[in-house]
């Protein structure tokens, strides 16, 4: 593991009550949030925070939702009609920089878990079986600076783009 000592992270939570102008260009990284709610921790420390594709939805379905109650037929035909509605933006990893924000506005994932699961399962009228399911976790994410800079003019571009 190579150790960057030039780092320099940004942390949001040290700057919420300053009143004085943020210079990013005095960062290299910042700090985020992602709360989610994994069958095992050891799968996000293997394999990283990945965006939902259908494989993966498929295989969240079949370990959370799938009993004596919901048939794997039945459950992969709402995950089929609710895969074809999902629009790209939300097959994104979302990240959260205040934590306390997190917490208060974005709870739900350590509930409940992957948006989309939970989306399946209030169709599947068993929604609080996501409840006892998983492990609420909450990982720390250092990200660089100038990819998270290109990511989000990439979409304020689209933005300016679609309104014109």
């Amino acid at each position: 593991m190579v150790i960057d000592l030039e780092r320099k992270v940004f942390i949001l939570e040290e700057h919420l009550d300053k009143t004085h102008e943020i210079r990013l260009d005095e960062f290299t990284h910042l700090r985020a949030y992602h709360a989610c709610r994994p069958l095992e921790i050891s799968d996000y420390l293997k394999l990283g925070i990945k965006p939902i594709d259908y494989d993966l939805a498929l295989k969240d379905i079949k370990e959370r939702i799938i009993s004596d109650q919901i048939t794997q037929d039945k459950a992969v035909l709402i995950l089929n009609d609710e895969w074809t509605d999902l629009e790209d933006i939300h097959k994104k990893v979302w990240l959260q920089m205040n934590k306390e924000c997190l917490l208060t506005r974005a709870g739900h994932y350590l509930i409940y878990g992957s948006e989309f699961t939970n989306t399946v399962e209030m169709r599947l009228g068993c929604r609080d079986k996501l409840k006892k399911v998983g492990i609420p976790t909450i990982f720390v994410v250092i990200y660089h600076l100038k990819i998270f800079l290109v990511q989000l003019f990439r979409i304020l571009n689209n933005v300016v783009i679609e309104v014109i």
